[in-house]
């Protein structure tokens, strides 16, 4: 398996702050668990795939990408390199 890396935060008020992945779900048998979508990611009318930042806060959008999961890529880059710290 490969190794990955996932960056973690705390809040000023002490509660964990990452992006969402499947392997972190033992995190959620330690407390309440709030889940956030930071974006929409969806296709326009000739099949380009588009991240609208908005959800975040932050009105911005990325793209266009040839795949879904290019886009999902380039919004957790994003994310990663631009909100979280």
């Amino acid at each position: 398996m490969a190794e990955q890396t996932f960056l973690i935060h705390t809040d000023a008020d002490g509660s964990l702050v990452f992006l969402h992945d499947d392997c972190l779900q033992f995190l959620y048998e330690h407390g309440t668990v709030q889940i956030t979508r930071n974006a929409d990611v969806e296709p326009d009318i000739n099949a380009q795939w588009w991240v609208d930042l908005g959800r975040s806060g932050i009105y911005k959008h990325l793209g266009p990408f040839q795949t879904r999961a290019e886009a999902l890529q380039a919004e957790r880059n994003f994310l990663e390199r631009e909100v979280l710290p």
